[in-house]
Formats: structure tokens, C-alpha cells, sequence
């Protein structure tokens, strides 16, 4: 099994030539046989083995995607005001059933 990890950079970012300090990118994290190797997932494939595999999920502070997440119940450490969100990348919202 090979293992992927997203490429990143460490950046400067100057706006007028005022500093506005470090920040890192990242790479989309994406499905294919050289990154995220997994299935895609058949809207009848949602019950026994099938179930398994096939997803991707974000994990953000915040949520811009309306509905197409779920909520961590607890705080993260020392941040009340931030709440965890979990939100659907692969497969997307519309094609999860309900099963």
C-alpha cells in the first residue's frame, strides 16, 4: 500500500509591500490511482462491503457548504467559539443515500 500525502509550501504574502506574514499551501486533496485510491462509489452500493471505502471527508472549523456536513459535539481545546465540522467531498452530498 502506498501512502499519499498532499504537497504544501510555506509562503510570505506581501500586499503593497506590507508584510502580511506566513502561509501554507496546500494541494487539493483529489481521488485517483496516484493519490486517493479509492472507489467510486454506485448509488446501489450502500449496504455490506460495498459500504466501506470510496469517501472523502473534510474536516474545517467552519462550514460554507450549508447543510452537506455534521457537527462534532465537543469544543476543540481552548477554542469554545469555533465548532468542528465535518463536510462531504467524495461522493458528493447529492449522491450519498440515506441507507
Amino acid at each position: 500500500m502506498r501512502c499519499y500525502a498532499p504537497r504544501v509550501r510555506f509562503v510570505e504574502a506581501f500586499v503593497n509591500w506590507d508584510y502580511q506574514g506566513i502561509f501554507l499551501f496546500t494541494e487539493k486533496i483529489k481521488r485517483d490511482k496516484n493519490r486517493v485510491d479509492i472507489a467510486k462509489l454506485k448509488p446501489d452500493e450502500n449496504h455490506g462491503d460495498d459500504l466501506t471505502g470510496g469517501y472523502i471527508i473534510k474536516i474545517a472549523y467552519y462550514n460554507r457548504s450549508g447543510d452537506d456536513s455534521w457537527v462534532l459535539k465537543n469544543f476543540p481545546e481552548g477554542q469554545v467559539e469555533n465548532r468542528v465540522h465535518f463536510i462531504y467531498r467524495k461522493p458528493a452530498p447529492d449522491k450519498i443515500t440515506a441507507e
